[in-house]
Parts: C-alpha cells; structure tokens; sequence
C-alpha cells in the first residue's frame, strides 16, 4: 500500500528547524531567546522580596535584627562552647522574638505559613502594612478578597489571633 500522505523533504529550510538560525549560526544558538522576566529572578532576590514585604512593622525589624541572629549564629556559638543549655535558650528566645514580631505585624511567621498551607488551613502571609495586602483588599474577578496568600475570602471573618 502506497503512503500519500505530506513527507518532510530531506532538507527542510533552517526557519523551520530553527527560527532563530543564520548562515552564522545555523543552530540559533547566538541568540537564544530572552527568558521570561519572571525567570530571571533568582532565587535570593525572590526570597529578599518576599522577606520585606512580610517586615513592614519597624517592631517587628528590631525584632528580628534581634532575634534571627540570636536563633542561629549565638546558638551555635554556645553549642561549639559546649553550653547547650545557653545554646537551647538562644535558639528558642530568637523565635519568640520573631514570632511577637510577626504578631505586631498582622501576619504568621514563614515556619507557620508553610505548616497551615500543608494542613489545609487558612493562613495570613502579609500584614495590613504590605502592598501585597492592599492589592488583595480589592476585590479581582473572583469575586473573593482578602490578604494575598490568604485562604480567607470576602464573606469569612478572619481568624481570631
């Protein structure tokens, strides 16, 4: 049986193969395409963005200017020392502060988010002082508002804290 269906010939044309191709460079590979903008954060500047938008409350960033170095460098300072029971205290009195500063703030602290998003539970990611909170209030096609991030909507009271 005969096949007449289309067939590629043997030598298709390099803008098929390769749109972005040239005598020059007949893979296209001189000039790759430009990434998304959202593929060109890294990381670190996602993570730095994040971090400021949930630290918006100057209590909550004396407080961890306090309190994340005192969770990690001087505990593991005294745990090198040998003073674990310092070690312990330094680690736990640095998340207290944190966690306090993240209840002047209006919103859970990062360890609390991650563990509510696993449980299902709702959760505020951003507190009243955030941009992404004042872009949420307003109501988008969904007809829900409320703090980004959150799992609340426009009808639910939010959570007692």
């Amino acid at each position: 049986m005969e096949d007449r269906g289309w067939k590629m010939p043997a030598q298709a044309p390099r803008a098929i193969l390769h749109p972005l191709s040239s005598p020059a460079d007949p893979k296209g590979t001189l000039n790759p395409p430009a990434p998304h903008p959202h593929q060109q954060q890294t990381v670190l500047r996602r993570f730095l963005a994040n971090y400021v938008e949930r630290h918006q409350h100057p209590a909550n960033q004396v407080l961890h200017l306090v309190g994340v170095p005192l969770t990690f460098a001087v505990s593991i300072i005294f745990l090198v020392a040998g003073q674990w029971w310092l070690a312990a205290a330094a680690f736990v009195g640095g998340y207290v502060l944190q966690f306090v500063g993240h209840a002047i703030e209006g919103n859970d602290a990062g360890e609390v988010v991650l563990v509510k998003k696993l449980l299902g539970r709702p959760y505020t990611e951003f507190g009243p002082l955030s941009k992404q909170s004042r872009r949420a209030e307003s109501p988008d096609d969904t007809g829900c508002s409320g703090r980004a991030g959150s799992a609340d909507s426009a009808d639910t009271p939010a959570a007692p804290r």
